[in-house]
Order: C-alpha cells, then sequence, then structure tokens
C-alpha cells in the first residue's frame, strides 16, 4: 500500500465530479481485456483495512485500473450535456463532442464537428463505498463487458445497439493536489428518443404495447444468437427511438437496447437448449429459450415495476406461447 496522499478533504467526502458541462478530456485509445467471469468482487482484507482507515481518492490511487492494453493514438472530447452524473452511481454518462482526434481512427473525421457521442465512464471513486465490495474489480469487469459485448454485436450495432466507437482510458486531475486518478471509459452513437420507463405505457393501446413488448423479445433473442446476454433486461435499457411502417402499413416500434455492463456471454444455441430438454437433459422452469425467459413468474424481468405497466391488458403468459412457441427452435 503507498502512502496517503495529503488530501484536502474531511475524510470520507470525495471532489467533486469532474464530467462537468464544458470539461475537455485527453485520452488514449486501449484495448480492454477479457472480462472476468464474476461480475462482483468481494474486498480482500487489505482493501477491507483501506476502506476502513483511508480517504476513498487514496484507495482509488492503491488501485488503479492495469488490466489491458493503451494505444498510441489520441483524441480529446468536450463534455456537451451531463446525463447521469452523481455520487454513488457504477458509471456516469455524459455527451460529448470530439474537438480533436488523430489521423488514420474513426473518429477523426468528426472532430471539430457538432456530432455528438455519449461517453460512459466507469470510475470506482464514485461507487457507493457504503456497499461490501471491490468497486476497483467490478469496475473493471464492467468496463470489459461492455466492450466485449459491443465487439461481439458488430453486425448488429445501429440496428439492435448504439454504433460503437472504441474504448479510452484517460487521467483524470485530482482537485488541490498534484495527481492524477486513470479512468476508463467507451463511446458510443447518441441514440434519440427515451428509454420505455421514461414513457407512459398507458399512453398506448394493448396492440401497440405488445408490438413494442414483441420488438423488445426479439431484440433480446438477437443478442444470444450472438452470444451475448445482458442481464439487465430493464425499461431503463430499451429506448424507443420511434416507430416506422411496413410494407403491410403496420406500424414498427424502433428500440436499441443499451447498457451492456452486466452482459455475459458463452449461450448455447436455443436450439442445443431444446435438443437438451427433449433428451431429459433440462427441466423446463431452467430452459433458456424464449418463453422460459419471459414467462410471469417472480424472477422473470417483468417483475419489475415499470415491465408491468407495459403488459397490463391482456394475458401474457398465453400471448407469449402463442407468440413464440413456433419460433423457439429456430
Amino acid at each position: 500500500m503507498s502512502a496517503p496522499q495529503s488530501l484536502p478533504y474531511p475524510h470520507g467526502h470525495k471532489p467533486g465530479i469532474p464530467y462537468a458541462l464544458g470539461k475537455v478530456i485527453a485520452a488514449h485509445t486501449h484495448t480492454a481485456a477479457p472480462p472476468p467471469d464474476r461480475r462482483t468482487f468481494w474486498p480482500t482484507k487489505q482493501l477491507y483495512k483501506e476502506m476502513k482507515e483511508l480517504h476513498p481518492v487514496n484507495i482509488c490511487l492503491n488501485h488503479e485500473p492495469t488490466s489491458g492494453t493503451i494505444g498510441s493514438s489520441k483524441l480529446r472530447i468536450l463534455v456537451t450535456f451531463v446525463i447521469k452524473s452523481r455520487d454513488c452511481e457504477m458509471t456516469q454518462l455524459v455527451k460529448v463532442r470530439i474537438l480533436n482526434a488523430d489521423e488514420g481512427t474513426p473518429l477523426a473525421s468528426f472532430a471539430g464537428s457538432s456530432h455528438e457521442f455519449v461517453a460512459k465512464f466507469y470510475d470506482p471513486l464514485y461507487y457507493d463505498f457504503s456497499l461490501n465490495m471491490d468497486y476497483f474489480q467490478t469496475a473493471e469487469g464492467h468496463y470489459a463487458r461492455e466492450v466485449r459485448a459491443y465487439t461481439n454485436l458488430t453486425s448488429v450495432q445501429g440496428s439492435i445497439v448504439p454504433h460503437f466507437y472504441g474504448s479510452y482510458t484517460t487521467s483524470i486531475d485530482v482537485p488541490e493536489c498534484s495527481t492524477k486518478r486513470t479512468v476508463r471509459f467507451i463511446l458510443t452513437e447518441c441514440v434519440p428518443g427515451n428509454s420505455l420507463n421514461m414513457l407512459d405505457a398507458r399512453s398506448y393501446d394493448v396492440k401497440t404495447r405488445q408490438q413494442i413488448m414483441s420488438a423488445v423479445i426479439d431484440s433480446e433473442r438477437e443478442l444470444r444468437r450472438h452470444d451475448i446476454g445482458h442481464g439487465d433486461n430493464h425499461p431503463r435499457n430499451v429506448m424507443l427511438l420511434g416507430f416506422t411502417e411496413s410494407d403491410n402499413g403496420q406500424l414498427q416500434p424502433q428500440l436499441r437496447l443499451i447498457d451492456f455492463n452486466h452482459s455475459s456471454h458463452g449461450y448455447l444455441s436455443e436450439k442445443k437448449l431444446i435438443a437438451d430438454l427433449v433428451n431429459g437433459h433440462r427441466p423446463l422452469e431452467k430452459l433458456h429459450c424464449t418463453i422460459g425467459r419471459w414467462k410471469w413468474t417472480h424472477y422473470s424481468p417483468l417483475h419489475e415495476e415499470d415491465f408491468v405497466r407495459w403488459i397490463e391488458g391482456w394475458n401474457w403468459n398465453d400471448w407469449l406461447a402463442n407468440d413464440y412457441k413456433p419460433r423457439a427452435v429456430t
């Protein structure tokens, strides 16, 4: 454990969150390491001791992220809008513009333009320090899982998920101290629209809500075909961009799934899982097919209060069985 820095903050009080409007951030490209199998890490005895005795900034300086590889390409971004930036959050979200980027990088053509991106920072200093967890390994895991998910989902970027514009590392000044902290972040497309938890589900009729929920399930199925399980199926992670008219005159909802820091990979295909079920290898309750994942049970994602509002007015389980059972082995 390194010697504690002298800090101008009361013990336990954190410096102001740096991802503020007008902030300029310099960064390097970064290649994330493969994510760990675990999603949450418990503190070691040494970390637990530090959490009792040291300021959160000193703990962060003792546990800088080290995995992955720093690239040679550089860029500078300007924060133009704060989406979510507060203490006790696992990530900080802001809109940014590209001030400059090295030639030959995908973002070079956006330098100096008004085009906005979403920057997502995995900063363990602003995790909830009252929780008994290793915030530093957890933050690195969140970052690595999100990078892996977008990498696996390259072919559906811009249709099922936002476009991904790379992973980066930056050094954040500690205010009033001659030191910096290392923080990882990613850049994605700035998706227009609202998340489902911000919309009034009752303003849509039953048929429209069925179309929206069908699009949610179809999108989640597409993730699985690319070996990614979302891990946090919640209305806040479903963006509704609007509706387009199909060839038969039906309105089709346009969605994007976001937030992959809890994602998993390595899923078997639904066809293989159903074959295992037929051969008696898996009980129906544990079947990882569409109906098994989305039917109404105490443990399903539909038990979230916000999703409940989207499936009122019809028998969800019957609708799910009728609409998805014929496609369960595709």
